[in-house]
């Protein structure tokens, strides 16, 4: 992954985000 171009990153925040929130409706349980 490039980090340069800037176009990465917002897919990561996006990949981060659905992360946290599959964390979190795992954890709710």
């Amino acid at each position: 992954m490039k980090m340069e171009n800037g176009t990465e990153p917002s897919e990561v925040r996006v990949f981060l985000q659905s992360l946290f929130y599959l964390n979190y409706l795992l954890s709710r349980d």
